[in-house]
């Protein structure tokens, strides 16, 4: 399971948004890393109780499609069904028929934005600038996110 890592996002500045560069050692590393980053901009401090759990399939036709199915899905659960994800565990990440798809775990507890004196809100997860690549031995992501 992958656990918050400060040093392996930072916010980036966006004229009236707000994003994040991220990487990773894998792929599933740089998922997790992009989607602590987001609930960290959410949040803040997310903390690590983790007392239920959520599996999720997210599918996109290129890595850029999966990582806004990805983090779409995160904020989706945060803000409509108020779980907050504390731990995650990507399980896999393979490409059938044309498709990308990843399965993950994801640990967290029921919380609300009045409850968790939530920073930002985040209103959707953006295609502008968005990067995922390989560079030498690992993963960067970058997402703007419309706040």
């Amino acid at each position: 399971m992958f656990t918050k890592n400060l040093t392996k996002f930072e916010e980036i500045e966006h004229t009236a948004d707000i994003g994040i560069l991220a990487s990773g050692d894998t792929l599933p590393e740089l998922m997790a890393n992009l989607a602590f980053g987001m609930l960290h901009i959410i949040t803040g401090d997310i903390g690590n109780q983790a007392i239920l759990k959520r599996t999720i399939k997210v599918e996109g036709p290129s890595l850029i499609d999966l990582i806004v199915g990805w983090l779409s899905e995160i904020n989706y659960l945060l803000t409509v069904n108020h779980f907050l994800s504390t731990g995650i565990e990507v399980i896999s990440i393979d490409q059938t028929f044309g498709n990308f798809i990843l399965s993950a775990h994801l640990y967290g507890k029921d919380s609300t934005p009045i409850e968790s004196n939530f920073i930002t809100e985040i209103k959707a997860v953006t295609y502008h600038k968005l990067i995922c690549e390989k560079r030498d031995n690992e993963y960067i992501g970058q997402v703007i996110f419309d706040i």
